[in-house]
């Protein structure tokens, strides 16, 4: 029982890395995808260290409740059909950003006054929050980066010694804390 314990603690640490990860490559994703489709940088973040938390959030929650695409989790892992089972992925891979950013973007709005994207000029758009186009394209995205790339990236962080595992983790928290108070409260 202690050596479960021990292990399930050490997960916990190694899954706010990933998140980390996630919100880095999110990030860098979103300023690569702006440079190429505007040809202009943009920092795309809300914070000012190179981290959209909104990505590492969502591909971390959609691991927790539904796994990968091929290994499944939750009440998907009891799901035998293969083809039911991606189709059920898929659907909450659009479920779980789109009310995410709703959310994210309602809030931010409301208590920092701050619209953070704005999709008003995309057609079946919410208030510019959120648009069918753009959620489904995440749905692709999300679904593809979490069969492809997303084993590959748990394996590279769960390799992470668990000492330096947590002082990373209590570093980037204290980091990111910290840019959130200066960049909501300050500027």
């Amino acid at each position: 029982m202690q050596v479960a314990k021990k292990n399930a603690v050490g997960g916990v640490w190694h899954l706010f890395l990933l998140l980390v990860l996630l919100s880095f490559l999110g990030w860098a994703y979103e300023t690569a995808f702006v440079y190429l489709t505007l040809g202009r940088y943009s920092d795309r973040g809300f914070l000012s260290l190179p981290f959209c938390p909104i990505y590492g959030s969502c591909l971390t929650g959609i691991y927790l409740l539904f796994g990968t695409p091929d290994e499944g989790r939750g009440f998907l892992k009891k799901v035998n059909d293969p083809v039911k089972r991606r189709l059920l992925y898929l659907l909450f891979a659009l479920l779980l950003p789109t009310g995410l950013e709703l959310f994210i973007g309602l809030f931010f709005e409301r208590y920092f006054h701050r619209k953070l994207w704005n999709y008003s000029k995309y057609p079946y758009q919410f208030k510019g929050y959120i648009c069918l186009p753009v959620s489904l394209s995440w749905t692709v995205l999300i679904f593809l980066f979490m069969k492809l790339l997303f084993p590959f990236l748990k394996r590279l962080v769960d390799k992470c010694p668990k000492g330096l595992a947590v002082v990373l983790s209590i570093a980037f928290a204290i980091l990111w804390v910290g840019d959130f108070i200066t960049t909501a409260f300050v500027k």
